[in-house]
């Protein structure tokens, strides 16, 4: 199967019109902003959710009019806001009606991702910008493991 590339606005019509018909949209995400958790070249698969929460990965149009995949980090009265997990900024605060979807599953080599558990967790450390020095902290305790083990 051919694989169409589409650019940030022309993926977002897409995603409307089918999420629109009701059925669940499936793409390859592009980008670093939100690994260790989804990464370049992983195949994502978002559904349109009225119900949303702190701690989900959405799809949504930025403030930049770009569609962008991030986290919830929390809301105040009717604004979301969102940030990328390997980011250090937000993505400011966010009208409800500019998410489009939220992520449903994650895939990477044939396997399936869970991005579900800890998710508030996560945001809660992404909020106070502690995400990646805790996920390095993490990846030097497994390599370190990985090392004595060996």
């Amino acid at each position: 199967m051919k694989e169409l590339s589409l650019y940030s606005d022309d993926l977002a019509e897409l995603m409307k019109a089918v999420l629109y018909k009701g059925a669940d949209f499936r793409f390859k995400a592009r980008g670093h902003s939100m690994e260790p958790f989804i990464k370049d070249g992983d195949i994502i698969t978002v559904s349109s959710q009225a119900h949303i929460e702190e701690g989900d990965i959405v799809a949504f149009i930025n403030q930049n009019k770009k569609l962008a995949l991030h986290r919830i980090i929390g809301k105040k009265s009717k604004k979301i806001i969102i940030k990328g997990d390997n980011s250090r900024k937000t993505d400011g605060f966010i009208d409800r009606e500019n998410i489009l979807a939220s992520v449903k599953k994650v895939e990477r080599q044939d396997r399936t991702v869970e991005t579900g558990k800890g998710k508030k967790i996560i945001a809660l450390l992404s909020r106070v910008n502690l995400l990646i020095p805790c996920i390095s902290i993490v990846r030097k305790f497994f390599r370190e493991f990985k090392r004595i083990k060996n």
